[in-house]
């Protein structure tokens, strides 16, 4: 009996350390789970990306854990995305610099250059918190995607594409602090004024549209259907419109074909531009070996109006067509110009009977240049594009202006167009020489005003100022003192501000002696 006993016993021991083993190995497996959800990692990267951490740079692999105070810096024409944990997905945009930071449930991005675009797929539990501080601000989210930016004048931005969130704001330098609530569809910009203590940050709030939206923002809506479809639901944004700017223009432009009922876009440098057969007609042929076009009629339109292009192939002939400038049956060297369906005046080259397209090689060329082109009315002889929208843009001068924009889209005008419609407001580019001396002369004028305003506050102090050293100031001659005593003097003196920031200090009536 005494040995069944003793051998039952290591039994009972050995059954007891596998249930334990069995809860410790449910335990780990929970928190093991918990633990991946909650890991950060790098998901992507494109161009150059550099990771620092303690200030030393980290070799960065697919799916490598990132740590807290780790640090994510961006090159031109690049970009990171980082999974916070499985319900939050960072995206870093070009030339920027974020430090992450983690510490049980609260996750902070420390964004101090650049922009970034933040996705949250379900909200946040009571006592998680994920913040996006910049400089002046703390973005609070609590489920919602949006994008976070400091644009070229250190202004920060949020722009908020689902949801909303709470923006508390900061100077820095008065220490004051104001909250903003930033719903779907808005946009807010903060501004920062350290020559006063109240209302030294400022907050201006702005309903955008889905052509108003930074080329980034767009791009990552179109990454993800989910996304997508709930910020179009949200905001009342066009779906087609955001998928047709991620793609290089709008999707309900007509190209080379022409067979809607909008215009064929400018045909740029190839051998003739095409005319749409629709209701409207193709723009200009650009440059080229026949950007006239190869032949062709204007057919029957009502309205024809000669524009050739400016290539050096054989125009075609306005046989039948009475155009507006009367010139029915007369051959037009450089290219003719018919109307499509004879309903709209054409400024198409080349363009026969009204519906003939131009070679395949005018085709390429319009296609490729189809988001940016479809924005340009007409070319003038210097290359100043001018535009749909009533403005101008000049090539050579924006290049001119933004090397940075040269080296990362080269000299194409039609890449240099695509880049200031997308960042050029934003951005605070601007497209001709005029439009710049424009919005200077603009800020001169809000400068002046306020130099006026501020002058005229300071002279209203001064005058109040002067009254109250009149009322309490010096000694008179019946009470400043007596026989043989002096009055007081100079009291009530005040100091005011200058237009120029300048302190200038007034002082009061001086005391006169007593009287006898």
């Amino acid at each position: 009996m005494s040995n069944e006993k003793k051998s039952k016993k290591p039994i009972a021991i050995i059954c007891a350390l596998i249930a334990v083993a069995a809860v410790i190995g449910v335990v780990v497996f929970i928190n093991s789970g918990k633990l991946t959800a909650s890991t950060m990692r790098m998901l992507r990267t494109e161009g150059v990306v550099k990771l620092f951490e303690n200030e030393k740079e980290k070799t960065i692999s697919d799916n490598l854990r990132l740590n807290a105070g780790n640090v994510l810096n961006t090159r031109d024409a690049s970009l990171a995305g980082i999974a916070l944990d499985d319900t939050k997905i960072v995206t870093i945009n070009e030339l920027s610099n974020a430090q992450f930071d983690q510490k049980g449930k609260k996750l902070d991005i420390n964004l101090t250059d650049g922009s970034l675009f933040f996705e949250v797929t379900k909200k946040l539990d009571s006592d998680e918190t994920f913040d996006i501080r910049t400089s002046t601000m703390v973005v609070g989210i609590r489920g919602t995607s949006g994008y976070v930016a400091t644009d070229k004048n250190g202004n920060d931005v949020v722009v908020i594409t689902d949801g909303q969130v709470e923006v508390t704001g900061r100077n820095p330098v008065t220490g004051e602090v104001k909250t903003i609530t930033v719903k779907a569809g808005e946009r807010v910009t903060t501004y920062l004024y350290n020559d006063r203590t109240v209302d030294s940050i400022m907050f201006e709030k702005d309903d955008l549209n889905e052509e108003e939206l930074d080329l980034f923002i767009v791009k990552r809506l179109a990454e993800s259907e989910r996304l997508i479809t709930l910020v179009c639901e949200d905001t009342g944004w066009s779906r087609e419109k955001i998928l047709g700017i991620a793609d290089g223009g709008n999707s309900d432009v007509m190209y080379a074909d022409g067979s809607g009922d909008e215009a064929a876009v400018e045909g740029g440098d190839g051998t003739g531009s095409a005319a749409g057969s629709g209701d409207k007609a193709g723009t200009a042929g650009g440059a080229g070996s026949g950007g006239a076009g190869a032949g062709g009629s204007a057919g029957d339109g009502s309205d024809g109006d000669p524009a050739g292009g400016d290539g050096t192939g054989n125009g075609g002939n306005e046989s039948d067509g009475s155009g507006a400038n009367g010139n029915s049956g007369t051959d037009v060297s450089g290219g003719n110009a018919g109307s499509a369906d004879g309903s709209a005046n054409a400024l198409t080259a080349g363009a026969g009977d009204g519906s003939v397209a131009g070679d395949a090689a005018s085709t390429a060329a319009t296609t490729s240049k189809s988001g940016a082109a479809a924005y340009v009315a007409s070319v003038d002889s210097s290359g100043v594009m001018h535009l749909t929208n009533g403005g101008s843009f000049d090539p050579g001068y924006y290049a001119e202006q933004n090397p940075d924009v040269v080296s990362e889209v080269g000299t194409d005008p039609y890449k240099l167009l695509e880049h200031y419609l997308a960042f050029g407001e934003t951005d605070k580019r601007y497209g001709t020489a005029a439009e710049q001396e424009q919005a200077e002369a603009a800020r001169q004028a809000e400068y002046m005003e306020f130099v006026e305003a501020l002058d005229r506050a300071n002279a209203e102090a001064a005058e109040e100022a002067k009254k109250a050293a009149a009322s309490s100031g010096g000694g008179s001659k019946n009470s400043g003192g007596s026989k043989n005593s002096e009055g007081s003097s100079s009291s009530g003196g005040y100091t005011a501000v200058g237009s120029d920031g300048t302190p200038v200090t007034y002082t009061g009536n001086e005391g006169t002696a007593g009287g006898p």
